[in-house]
């Protein structure tokens, strides 16, 4: 019996080596898996992170293009504005310049209509 006993005895440890082998196996197993969903719950946080992250670039995109084309219109105007204050400078010295002028003076002057005053009273006739 004794070789019988060391018999079930080896194969009680054995039994028992392999239970535990399988119980940390399965442990391993779990432990991975919620290692694996810790991990994808911390992508998926990242994730929308990122994408929010990507929408405020994206409108800070456009609001830059928004810009750009805000202040071409504005140089065009400024231009626009600049060019019909020459012209309208130009002409205004243009005006002054025939108001200072002597002889445009004179010349309007003498075309401007003229103011027409009646005639003195005749003298009273003298009686000799």
């Amino acid at each position: 019996m004794s070789k019988r006993a060391a018999a079930i005895g080896i194969a009680t440890i054995a039994v028992m080596i392999g239970t535990s082998a399988a119980a940390l196996a399965q442990s391993a197993a779990t432990q991975s898996t919620d290692d694996i969903l810790r991990r994808l719950q911390a992508v998926e946080v990242n994730n929308a992170a990122l994408a929010k992250e990507n929408a405020a670039l994206r409108e800070q995109i456009k609001l830059s293009k928004e810009n750009t084309k805000l202040r071409d219109r504005a140089s065009e105007l400024k231009a626009s504005n600049q060019t019909a204050a020459a012209q309208q400078s130009s002409a205004t010295s243009a005006a002054a310049s025939k108001r200072t002028d002597p002889k445009i003076a004179l010349y309007y002057k003498a075309s401007s209509p003229m103011a027409v005053k009646a005639p003195p009273p005749a003298p009273a006739p003298v009686y000799s």
